[in-house]
Formats: structure tokens, C-alpha cells, sequence
């Protein structure tokens, strides 16, 4: 194990947590979604605080003695689909007082996850200014998994902010098709059917796939209750069906075998459409781990 001891801010379900696979210590995640929480206790030993962290102080920080903080903040202040109020969103307020608490804690290294549009954002431009004042060094990437070989489309802006620039290897491995992430058990699950009138209607407007395609569209939050623009269908020998929960995570990388107990599908839908990849993320925590003996 490496010397790293991090902390999972806006943790979700434990995306970084997963792509860490225990070659560091996580010293404590926190997240105000109970859902997330109780997926994120199913699947891992160490704590996490069903907390908001717009209240934390830097005397909470400190004992826990991290020098990595993990952040993936609420990406809705920066989508298209917002109301785009950056700055002045209230979900926001947890990365500004992690903003604030930053010059006081100086963690070795700060890594951070968003949708592409935080990047143009005035907050993106505060968190550039702040860290470049305090000496860290940042590195930044749009990247999206689908360069991978893997089929799905989820562009994302990730930072790494360190006392030098940190590189990150992309290799594409294996383009893989759909039906390699997909179960043909969950054809006849009734609760995953589109129905027909919904096909209807929508039918110029949502993406539909088949097990030999290359590529599903990005699986949003709103997944299984908005029908169009927030992930992609499955068609099949029956018809044209939602996929299953447990299909979404292994298109992200997550090794998940049941839904947690006492969640429903749209809830499980939210949970991993807040997540992140684990294709791109292992890329992300290999940098740390192989760069760890030139950060001081």
C-alpha cells in the first residue's frame, strides 16, 4: 500500500474508492445522499458520513490527517441542462467551503471529476486562481472512456493539482460492443420495458442500441424518468427495453453483483448517474500511485 491517505468528497456511490481498489487508505467519504450511502456502505469497510460538507471546518479535516483530497462536486451548476448559476448555486456551497478551508489544510495533492462544462465555468476559473497561489501545479483533461474501447459515451473534466504536472496514460485497448456489459436475463423483466407509446412518441428523439453496437449514450441521473437525453435503450428480440441497473454500472466499471437492499431502480438509476467512470478513474489514481515519489 502507498503512502497516500485521501479523503471522498461528494463520495456517491464510491467511484474513486473502487478505482483505488485498496492500494490507499481512504481515511473517510462523505455524501449527503442517504441512497448513495447506503450503496456506498454495501460495498466498502471504511466510514462515510451521510454529511454535508458545506458544513465541515478545518478542525474536522484535520483529524483525519489526509493528504489527498478526492473531490467530484455537484456537476448541475455547470450543465447545459441547468439553470447554469455556477458560482450562486446553492449545491455549490460544499466546493466553496472546501475552497475556503484549502490554504489552511494544504493537502499534498487535490484531484477533482466534473462534467466539461465546469471548465469554462467562474468557479472552475476561482479554483485555478486559488491553487496556483498556494503552489500546486495543475493538470487538467476532457476525456471520456469511449476512447478506451469502452462502449460508452460519458466526457468528463478531471484536475490534478500537485506540486509538479502529473501525465496520465490512455491507451486504447479492445473496442467492445454492448452485449459484452448487458444480461438477457433482464429481458423479461417487466419494469424494463419501453412502452410502445413512449417509442412512439420519442422515437426520433432517444437512442436506441443492439448488442453489437460500439457506444451507449452518457446514463444521467434522470435515467428511467427522463425518456429522452438521458441514456440509451437496448433493443432486443422482444422489442426495445431500459437497461437494467446492474447493466449501467458495468458500462462504468463498476463490479456490482445486487442492487443494495431497499433500492429501487430509479433510485439505483440516480446513484450511478452521479458516478463516475472507473475506466478513466483507474488512469487517474495510477498517475497518483506512480507519481507519488515526486511529490513532495
Amino acid at each position: 500500500m502507498s503512502n497516500w491517505r485521501a479523503i471522498e468528497f461528494f463520495a456517491g456511490v464510491g467511484g474513486f474508492a473502487r478505482a483505488v481498489d485498496g492500494r490507499f487508505s481512504i481515511q473517510m467519504a462523505f455524501d449527503i445522499n442517504e441512497h448513495a450511502g447506503r450503496w456506498y456502505r454495501s460495498q466498502f469497510s471504511h466510514p462515510i458520513r451521510n454529511q454535508s460538507i458545506d458544513g465541515l471546518k478545518s478542525n474536522d479535516l484535520a483529524a483525519l490527517d489526509a493528504n489527498l483530497w478526492w473531490l467530484s462536486p455537484p456537476c448541475q451548476p455547470f450543465t447545459m441542462k441547468g439553470r447554469q448559476l455556477d458560482w450562486d448555486d446553492n449545491r455549490n456551497r460544499g466546493f466553496r467551503n472546501l475552497m475556503t478551508l484549502l490554504p489552511q489544510m494544504r493537502p499534498k495533492v487535490i484531484a477533482m471529476e466534473n462534467v466539461p462544462g465546469f471548465q469554462d465555468s467562474q468557479t472552475h476559473l476561482a479554483f485555478q486562481q486559488l491553487i496556483k497561489t498556494h503552489g500546486y501545479k495543475i493538470t487538467e483533461w476532457c476525456l471520456c472512456p469511449s476512447s478506451l474501447g469502452i462502449p460508452n459515451q460519458r466526457r468528463r473534466y478531471y484536475a490534478i493539482a500537485a506540486s509538479v504536472p502529473i501525465a496520465i496514460e490512455l491507451e486504447q485497448g479492445r473496442v467492445q460492443t454492448v452485449g459484452e456489459f448487458v444480461q438477457s436475463k433482464y429481458d423479461s423483466d417487466p419494469k424494463l420495458q419501453l412502452p410502445s407509446h413512449v417509442l412512439q412518441k420519442y422515437k426520433k428523439g432517444i437512442h436506441i442500441c443492439d448488442a453489437d453496437s460500439t457506444i451507449t449514450r452518457c446514463f444521467t441521473a434522470g435515467y428511467g424518468r427522463n425518456w429522452i437525453k438521458s441514456g440509451s435503450y437496448l433493443r432486443y428480440s422482444g422489442g426495445v427495453r431500459i437497461f437494467h441497473p446492474l447493466e449501467v454500472a458495468a458500462l462504468l466499471g463498476q463490479p456490482v453483483d445486487e442492487i443494495p437492499d431497499g433500492l429501487t431502480y430509479r433510485q439505483a438509476w440516480k446513484c450511478l448517474g452521479n458516478s463516475l467512470s472507473l475506466f478513466m478513474m483507474r488512469r487517474i489514481v495510477d498517475a497518483l500511485i506512480g507519481n507519488e515519489s515526486d511529490l513532495d
